[in-house]
């Protein structure tokens, strides 16, 4: 019985969607249809299409509205 319920509950785990908050719009999102910000050279930002930079980042839905707002909130 024991081994049923931890079955199952990997499979759920399995079927979980990764999601991303969006630092313009605090809406959650799959990676997908978000672009990643990566925090580089202490002041700037570089843009992580492909997700493999090191370092701190954000998510952000492309839209101007989330960008001009994450802006705002300095993040």
């Amino acid at each position: 019985m024991m081994a049923a319920s931890h079955q199952e509950s990997a499979q759920r785990a399995t079927r979980r969607e990764t999601l991303r908050t969006c630092v313009g719009c605090g809406e959650r999102f799959a990676p997908e249809k978000m672009v990643r910000l990566v925090f580089v050279d202490g002041s700037k930002f570089a843009v992580d299409l492909a997700g493999k930079l090191g370092g701190r980042g954000v998510w952000i839905e492309p839209r101007y509205s989330c960008l001009k707002t994450a802006a705002q909130r300095g993040g």
